[in-house]
């Protein structure tokens, strides 16, 4: 994942800009998700949504998105690390 977004970044500049970010929305949902994932999984217990297995149809149509998500990554347009940086 950091590589893709070191190709993202659009100088050496905002890099460290971007990755910063880049772990905030890397973390909050790994912070989030157990507390989410027992709530889901005790309602669809209680409802019987699925067999009480509601959790695994969630996770599975998450993973789904994010792996069709990926095949719309493009080649970075821009190489920033071939320039000679003024200071």
């Amino acid at each position: 994942m950091h590589v893709m977004v070191t190709d993202a970044s659009p100088s050496q500049n905002a890099l460290s800009t971007i990755n910063g970010i880049c772990h905030v929305f890397t973390i909050l949902p790994q912070a989030l998700a157990p507390a989410t994932a027992t709530v889901l999984f005790a309602y669809s217990i209680k409802s019987q949504i699925v067999g009480g297995q509601l959790i695994w149809v969630v996770l599975f149509t998450i993973t789904c998105v994010g792996a069709l998500h990926s095949l719309t990554l493009k080649e970075a347009t821009h190489n920033w690390r071939n320039q000679t940086r003024d200071m």
